[in-house]
């Protein structure tokens, strides 16, 4: 698709950032999965509307060395979580840029779709 001065367009920002989440839960899934499972876990077991978000991860789970920092975002791509808001990352080399905050998503909304 060319744009309005005839340029072709590529994949959009929501495609290209799909495509790399996908690639890091191929490639990193044995520690998505963990790290998804220790985050619900974790929620669960406080009151409800407890949030989490990558600097938690970072804080309490941190990937090993061989992990890409940018799969951690994979962890909240599950329909147990849902985006309740933004924070900035705690991490220097995150050059404070936005995060995702997320709740455990409440059992009666797997019902409701």
């Amino acid at each position: 698709m060319n744009d309005l001065f005839g340029h072709t367009r590529g994949p959009s920002g929501e495609q290209l950032k799909k495509e790399a989440l996908d690639l890091h839960e191929r490639k990193y899934g044995d520690y998505i999965t963990w790290a998804r499972q220790q985050a619900i876990e974790w929620l669960a077991a406080r009151p409800e509307g407890t949030t989490i978000s990558a600097n938690d991860i970072w804080a309490t789970w941190p990937p090993p060395a061989e992990i890409n920092p940018g799969a951690i975002g994979a962890i909240f791509r599950n329909a147990a979580f849902i985006r309740c808001g933004f924070t900035p990352a705690t991490r220097p080399s995150a050059h404070s840029r936005y995060l995702g905050v997320y709740q455990l998503r409440k059992r009666e909304d797997f019902y409701d779709r």
